[in-house]
């Protein structure tokens, strides 16, 4: 499967400035930090500035690229019955606790 069809296109700015970075890296990198748990601030060079494969990804999401890439994976997936999409979850195990609770409190 390709995700070249999926993957928009980088809009030029009227204003110009550096060319910016090829989706190629801009993917390699973000999979590089989700592969990882790493940081934006943690990105090897070689995938490009951070700040350049960070707008990238948000860019993505909002036109919806990784949707898209999901719902064509899952449903390949479907179709050879390894599982079955309306059955997936994401595990927010990694997530920071905000503030305390109330069985918190300094330890001993």
């Amino acid at each position: 499967m390709s995700l070249s069809p999926f993957i928009p296109d980088h809009e030029a700015s009227p204003k110009g400035g550096r060319a910016p970075v090829s989706k190629r890296k801009a993917l390699a990198g973000i999979s590089w930090i989700l592969d990882n748990g790493a940081t934006r601030k943690d990105l090897p060079r070689p995938y490009g500035s951070e700040s350049s494969v960070h707008r990238r990804f948000l860019r993505w999401v909002k036109a919806d690229f990784f949707k898209q890439v999901m719902r064509s994976m899952g449903g390949m997936d479907e179709e050879t019955g390894y599982f079955r999409l309306y059955e997936c979850f994401v595990d927010g195990i990694f997530a920071k606790a905000k503030g305390a609770g109330d069985g918190i409190g300094w330890t001993k």
